[in-house]
C-alpha cells in the first residue's frame, strides 16, 4: 500500500520494497523486500538537497507505472530504468487517484525543498511556503501543508517582466510544426528532465507539437521553475516573435525575463 505521512518534521512515500523520506535538509531512499540488491546495496541512501540538480516525477496512469527520480548536479551517466537506478522509487500503475495525489503532493513539496535549498525558486514557483523552515515544528506544518492532497484544474500563465529576445534552438528541424506559427501564437514551456543530454533542458511547443529548444545556458536558469509550476498543473506561455529565412523555413524568438528579474507570472490566467 502507498501512503503519505508527516512525522517528526519529515515527509514520506512508500510502496512496498521502496521508501523515500524528506526531511529539512535532505532525502532518503530506503529500498528492502523484493527490490534489487544493487539498490539493497545502498540502502539507506541519504542525498543533500542541495546536491540535486532537478526532480523527474512521471505519474501512474492506470495501466503504466511511474516513478519519481532525482538528477544530482553534475550527474552525466545515462539514465536508468527506475527499477535498477538507486535514485528513484517506482509508482505502482492503477492505485487511483488517492495514491497519485499522494506521489504528487510528496513531489511538489520536495521541489520546494530542493529550491529553498539551492535558493533559486521564487515564491511563486511553488504553492508552499519559499524556504523550508529550521524550526522542527515549523517545518513540520509546511511539509504537511504541501502534502494535502487535493485536485487542481490545469491553467496557463504567461511570465511577466518578458522583455529579452531568445532565439528557439532546432526550428530548422520541425518546420512541420510551425506552419501556422504568427507572431500572435503562444508558445508553451516544458521541463524536460529526462532528456540523457541535459537534465535542464526546457522543450518549447506550438499546441501539442514541440517546435525546438530553450538555449541551454536559458533552459538552466527556468527548468526548476517550469518544472514545479507544472506539477501544479500550471503550463508556463511565452509570446514570440516570427520570422522567415530566406529559403522559406521559419524562426522564433521568444520574450522571456532577463537574468536580472525575478521569475514570476502574470496575475490573469490564458
Amino acid at each position: 500500500m502507498s501512503e503519505a505521512q508527516s512525522l517528526h518534521g519529515s515527509l514520506e512515500v512508500h510502496f512496498r520494497g521502496e521508501l523515500v523520506r524528506l526531511d529539512g535538509e535532505s532525502v532518503t531512499f530506503l529500498f528492502t523486500g523484493t527490490t534489487l540488491n544493487a539498490k539493497k546495496a545502498v540502502s539507506p541512501r541519504v542525498i543533500p538537497l542541495a546536491d540535486i540538480e532537478s526532480v523527474d516525477f512521471q505519474p501512474a496512469s492506470t495501466w503504466k507505472p511511474g516513478h519519481l527520480r532525482v538528477v544530482l548536479r553534475g550527474d552525466t551517466n545515462p539514465v536508468q530504468r527506475p527499477h535498477f537506478d538507486v535514485n528513484t522509487v517506482s509508482i505502482p500503475a492503477g492505485r487511483g487517484a488517492k495514491v497519485d495525489a499522494e506521489w504528487r503532493s510528496f513531489s511538489e513539496a520536495l521541489l520546494t525543498a530542493v529550491g529553498s535549498a539551492r535558493g533559486d525558486l521564487t515564491e511563486n514557483a511553488t504553492s508552499t511556503e519559499s524556504s523550508t523552515p529550521a524550526d522542527p515544528r515549523e517545518r513540520e506544518r509546511v511539509l504537511a501543508k504541501a502534502a494535502k492532497p487535493g485536485r487542481k484544474k490545469r491553467t496557463g500563465s504567461l511570465l511577466n517582466d518578458a522583455t529579452q529576445k531568445v532565439t528557439v534552438a532546432g526550428t530548422s528541424f520541425r518546420q512541420s510544426a510551425l506552419r501556422k506559427a504568427t507572431n500572435e501564437s503562444a508558445f508553451r514551456l516544458e521541463a524536460d528532465p529526462r532528456n540523457t543530454h541535459d537534465h535542464n533542458a526546457v522543450k518549447v511547443l506550438l499546441g501539442v507539437e514541440q517546435i525546438g529548444f530553450l538555449p541551454k545556458e536559458i533552459a538552466k536558469r527556468f527548468s526548476q521553475s517550469v518544472q514545479a509550476w507544472e506539477i501544479q498543473k500550471i503550463w508556463i506561455f511565452a509570446r514570440a516573435e516570427v520570422g522567415m529565412f530566406e529559403d522559406g523555413g521559419k524562426w522564433v524568438s521568444l520574450f522571456l525575463p532577463p537574468a536580472d528579474v525575478e521569475l514570476k507570472l502574470s496575475e490573469s490566467d490564458i
